[in-house]
């Protein structure tokens, strides 16, 4: 089950744009990925999009 503070898709789009070196890191992608897990499709709070 997602938590509402769940690290979303945009907050790690936020960190690509404002700090690249840190998006890349894999501690970085591993959080990403572990959220994306945690989470599904849920991840991708992307406006205007629905599945």
């Amino acid at each position: 089950m997602a938590h509402q503070n769940a690290m979303r898709f945009s907050h790690f789009q936020q960190v690509r744009k404002s700090n690249p070196h840190e998006y890349y890191t894999p501690k970085t992608q591993a959080q990403m990925a572990h959220a994306y897990k945690e989470q599904g499709h849920l991840f991708f709070d992307l406006g205007g999009y629905h599945h």
